[in-house]
Parts: C-alpha cells; structure tokens; sequence
C-alpha cells in the first residue's frame, strides 16, 4: 500500500507546476488581448512577451504582438514599415508555431499590403480559402482596393534659410500633386524634425549623408519654429521625415528609398 501511495504522488508532481504554468499564460495572452483592443498597442506588447518568456512555443502569444506593432505601425494617419515589419516577422513566428491560426494568416496579408507586397498578401489569401471562407474573403476585397502609394516630387520651395529653422509650412503631405509629377523622381530636400537624443534621428542622418540626398534637419526641442511645424504636421515621434507629400516615422532604409524614388 505504501508504495501505491508514493507511486500516485510522485506522477502527480510534474503536472502542478505546468498547469500552474500554462494558467499563468493564458492569463497574460487574455490580458494582452484586452489592451490589444484598447488601442494600447505598446501595453499589450509588453504583456504577451510576458506571456512568451513564461511560455516561448504560444503562437497566439507572438500573433498578439504582431497586431501589436501592425496597429502602431499603420494607423490610417501615417506608415512606419520598420515597425510593420516587426509585426508581420511577430505573425510569421506564430505560423511557424501553428499554421492554423487563421486570424494569423489574415492579419499577415494585411500586413504584406501595408508594405506593398501585394504577392505576398495574395499566398496568404489562397491559404485562408480552404481555412475560413469569412476572412478570405475580406482579405480579398482588402487586395482588389489596394493600390500600391504614390511616389510623389516636391513641388515648391521647401522655405528653409539656414541653420535649423523652418521658416514657412512647405509642401501639404495631405494634398497629392499632379498627375504629370507623379513618376518624377524626387528632387527636392528631405526634411527632418529630430531631436538631439534621438538614437533613429542619428541613422536616419547617417543614411541621407551615405547616399548623398539632400536634406534639412529641425531640432523641435532648440527650435520654436520647427515645434510649432511639427504639432502642426500631427508628430507623435521622432524623427518625423517629410519627402515631398508624403510624411513617415523612423531611419528604416526601405520607407527612404521607397518615397525618395530610389
């Protein structure tokens, strides 16, 4: 009898801490999600790499943060393709976790449109056909609408004189320009609105002196002028870069070359 006893209890004790473990993680995937739908996009990331650390193969976890960052990265004002494509790797690891994970597959075409991968955004949509014909559908509607951004020159004078102030509002980044301007490569000055601490400020810099593209740079915080044109312009972080009429966040190399013409 003794012996059946200690039998029973020692099969039990591996099982207590990885019930008590995977609790804990779905706890933390739940709380994410709620702050995912907030709009709390940096809270919820934070919350499912708790998640991830407690339980590094849950896919939902890793599908979380990438609508995290696919939410920071796209918000229907502007597009950071740096923190897009942190969403869309997030997504991909989920996949890779579990391949069924069909709201996975359908916020990755999502995020593949949002960096003009139309291609890619059509594989995810033939795999979500035979999964749920709901969501392929409305990823196929999203393809059909989709039309890959405009690469737009500047068209005036950017009113800068010296020094970093900016001296007048320059180009609308809400206002297209003609047609006839449309392929022309742009020829104008990129312009930055930075600020001295700013590590991404720095390679941003970095990469228009390496490929020899004119450009002017604000510090919002040792000019009035430059703030008061960034409110204006909606910034929210930094740099904050203007290519003619189109405005974006962050040093990434591709969104320079995508608008530059490059």
């Amino acid at each position: 009898m003794k012996t059946i006893c200690i039998a029973v209890v020692f099969l039990l004790l591996p099982v207590v801490p990885f019930c008590a473990e995977e609790n804990t993680t779905s706890r933390y995937v739940k709380k994410g999600q709620e702050q995912l739908n907030a709009g709390k996009y940096q809270a919820a990331i934070k919350t499912f790499e708790t998640a991830v650390k407690a339980d590094p193969t849950c896919a939902e976890a890793y599908e979380g943060i990438g609508n995290a960052y696919l939410g920071m990265g796209d918000n229907g004002i502007s597009s950071n393709l740096e923190v897009i494509e942190k969403g869309v790797g997030n997504l991909r690891h989920a996949l890779t976790l579990d391949p069924n994970l069909t709201t996975a597959h359908y916020k990755l075409g999502v995020g593949y449109l949002a960096l003009y991968d139309k291609e890619k955004a059509q594989l995810e949509y033939e795999l979500l056909k035979g999964m749920d014909k709901g969501l392929a559908d409305d990823l196929a509607a999203r393809i059909n609408k989709y039309k890959a951004p405009e690469k737009y020159r500047l068209t005036g004078s950017s009113g800068v004189t010296g020094g970093n102030r900016a001296t007048s509002k320059g180009p609308s980044v809400t206002s297209p320009v003609t047609a006839a301007a449309k392929k022309e490569r742009f020829t104008g000055t990129v312009e930055l609105f930075i600020t001295s601490w700013c590590p991404s400020c720095k390679k941003a810099i970095a990469y228009l002196q390496e490929k020899g593209i004119p450009y002017v740079a604000y510090d919002v915080e040792a000019d009035a002028q430059a703030k008061k044109r960034f409110d204006e312009l909606g910034g929210r972080g930094y740099p904050l870069i203007l290519v003619g009429a189109n405005k974006f966040y962050g040093s990434n190399p591709k969104t320079i070359d995508y608008y530059v013409g490059r």
